[in-house]
């Protein structure tokens, strides 16, 4: 797999990375187009692709934590006919290669949704087995329905990342509240 990554909104790359994102997020839980063209004016993410042939199997938008010295994973879609076989747990390690050794950060973190449904204990079971590690915190935004819970992985024993889930979403609140601030 050719993992390409961008800090620039790239039409061509989003074309690829577009039909991955609208399959794996309904409407209500995904940021709009014009938001993430913003994001990517401001600084404040990356977008990467995971190229197998000629064909993105799976995506990210991602975005660092600078108060926690982490990445935060905003986004990920593994095409549908791609998962199972390994491919998303292949794109996290080169993800936690890349947020290592290019970005020079400690850790990463995910928002893993909090229900109790075997969707939900499936994907935290796929971040488990990436490494990530389930905070106990439950956090309800007010603009989505869904709870969340942090999920994270330390990367270097230096900096480790906090276990405390109140703390770690300090951070991710800051980095949404940075994206939809209008200039």
């Amino acid at each position: 797999m050719n993992i390409i990554t961008t800090t620039q909104w790239d039409e061509l790359l989003w074309r690829e990375a577009e039909p991955l994102y609208n399959e794996a997020f309904p409407d209500h839980g995904r940021k709009p187009i014009p938001i993430i063209r913003q994001m990517f004016e401001r600084k404040l993410c990356f977008l990467h692709l995971g190229i197998a042939g000629d064909t993105a199997d799976v995506m990210a938008i991602t975005g660092e934590l600078p108060s926690v010295r982490a990445l935060l994973i905003d986004y990920i879609a593994v095409r549908q006919d791609s998962r199972g076989q390994g491919t998303g747990r292949h794109f996290i390690e080169e993800l936690k290669n890349w947020t290592r050794g290019e970005r020079g950060l400690s850790g990463m973190l995910i928002e893993a949704e909090a229900g109790d449904g075997p969707d939900h204990r499936s994907r935290r079971r796929f971040w488990e087995a990436c490494g990530f590690h389930l905070t106990d915190y439950v956090h309800e935004y007010s603009w989505v329905p869904e709870r969340y819970q942090a999920m994270y992985v330390n990367l270097s024993p230096e900096g480790e990342l906090p276990d405390d889930g109140r703390l770690l979403f300090e951070s991710i609140t800051d980095f949404h509240k940075r994206s939809y601030q209008r200039k």
